[in-house]
């Protein structure tokens, strides 16, 4: 039993800590408001709301209450729940778009710092009538009068007619419960097509959960995808672990780059696809699972299965319809639309003025192949404008890949087009001395059977060296 004495001062502690945390979160508050009055002021062209660190609002300007409305979303402060996504303990960033409301994109958060400290977070709206297509996203892009289904796939900009096939695939897909699979090169958007998918499917307000297949070793998926008990090995937590499948019960689980998922573990997802249950590794209780699975790789999977890399059955499995989502060079029309969406998302983020991009520099960005397709397109512009000495954006700013390929392309023409007056050259010569020979050294009918002035002949045998094969044909041709 504890006596009165160190009860009393359990409780003076106890309050003494209380006191203390209550004071430090009122010097957070008190930061995160003072280092945000200018964007909050009503002054500002810009629509702002501030999150604390647990994605609770607290505060808003008076152009943010206008744009909300605009936006579809809640008409004032007061009916914006809390957006957990904001919270600061949050790991998964992988999936911060699937958990924003409709009417919110990830690219108009800005972290607010205090010491090295985040204490919230600043939402930045863009006015409706901007040229972000982001912001209003084209209904007829997708083929709908849909406005949930408009907005679910508003991050995917672009007009290309490739690229609206394949978003009007996505959604009408959405609409059911199929297993899909996202076919495409690296880097063009498999993820980004996944998210809308989900946002624009009933399973909209569950959890969004992706693994990449291929980043992690064999021992570490297993843990990763189906959790463990509390003891399954050494080093396993106390209580166990939900493992990603079982924490996307209820929502979309998507398995990014499910090519390289081991071989040995596929019957296992095979199973819990089959079976509807999970088992945590070192636990023998079943736990059931109901969630739409979204799958994406680069490889050719029929390939892989022809070569005994993927299991035939996971295959059929999963692949009940797919999306091929095409590469940047099949779309060129688009890149003008992201680079300067991307220009405007940098700007934002790092907290610069306005830039522009030169006609110099959208002519090579068009010219470029892309073989990291929208992620490298997004990193070129983003290191242009960060490396730019000016706020019009020139040749000199681009990456080196990009610069090299164009002198690559320049020197190609160059010798494509001395290759082409050699030839010429070569015809030309041939066709006179034809023509000298035909006419049997006579000039006068040589020009004439060219069709060029006895002067302009004169000049071309200077040319091309050819007064002594005249003078040879005269000889053998006399009078």
């Amino acid at each position: 039993t504890f006596s009165r004495h160190t009860l009393g001062l359990v409780v003076t502690t106890a309050s003494r800590i209380e006191s203390r945390l209550t004071a430090r979160a009122m010097e957070l508050r008190y930061w995160l408001l003072e280092s945000t009055i200018d964007k909050l002021s009503s002054n500002s062209s810009d629509g702002t709301i501030l999150f604390d660190p647990r994605g609770h609002p607290i505060k808003a300007n008076d152009v943010a209450q206008t744009i909300l409305v605009r936006r579809g979303g809640p008409p004032d402060l007061s009916r914006i729940d809390r957006i957990r996504a904001l919270s600061l303990d949050r790991k998964d960033s992988a999936s911060l778009a699937s958990e924003l409301p409709c009417w919110m994109q990830p690219e108009w958060l800005h972290p607010v710092s205090h010491g090295g400290q985040r204490i919230g977070t600043l939402l930045v709206l863009p006015m409706a009538g901007s040229a972000s297509r982001v912001a209003a996203p084209d209904r007829s892009a997708i083929g709908t009068t849909d406005e949930h289904e408009a907005r679910a796939f508003a991050s995917l900009m672009g007009n290309s007619t490739q690229l609206r096939e394949a978003v009007a695939k996505a959604a009408q897909l959405a609409k059911s419960r199929v297993s899909i699979l996202l076919t495409g090169e690296t880097g063009v958007g498999k993820e980004e097509f996944a998210h809308g998918i989900h946002r624009a499917s009933a399973a909209h307000s569950g959890p969004f959960v992706a693994v990449n297949c291929g980043g992690l070793s064999r021992e570490l998926l297993l843990s990763e995808l189906f959790g463990y008990a509390e003891g399954a090995f050494t080093g396993a937590r106390r209580g166990g672990q939900c493992g990603k499948v079982e924490a996307a019960n209820g929502g979309t689980l998507f398995l990014d780059e499910i090519g390289e998922m081991p071989l040995d573990l596929q019957p296992h997802l095979l199973r819990v696809l089959e079976q509807g249950e999970i088992y945590r590794l070192g636990e023998n209780q079943p736990r059931k699972v109901d969630f739409r699975l979204l799958a994406a790789t680069h490889r050719d999977l029929r390939k892989e299965v022809a070569e005994g890399r993927f299991r035939m059955d996971l295959f059929y499995r999963i692949v009940v319809t797919s999306i091929h989502i095409p590469c940047l060079r099949e779309r060129p029309e688009d890149i003008r639309t992201l680079a300067e969406h991307f220009l405007e998302c940098g700007v934002r983020k790092h907290g610069l003025g306005h830039h522009r991009l030169g006609s110099g520099v959208i002519e090579a960005l068009e010219a470029y192949a892309w073989p990291g397709n929208v992620r490298e397109l997004r990193n070129a512009v983003e290191s242009m404008l960060l490396t730019s000495t000016s706020t019009m954006i020139e040749s000199d700013s681009l990456p080196l890949d990009i610069r090299g390929e164009q002198r690559g392309d320049q020197a190609t023409s160059e010798r494509s087009a001395q290759c082409s007056k050699l030839h010429m050259t070569h015809v030309e010569r041939g066709v006179i001395v034809d023509a000298i020979r035909t006419a049997s050294g006579n000039l006068t009918t040589a020009a004439k059977l060219l069709g060029i002035a006895k002067s302009t002949l004169y000049l071309k045998l200077d040319r091309y060296g050819l007064r002594d094969e005249v003078s040879g044909l005269r000889e053998r041709y006399p009078g």
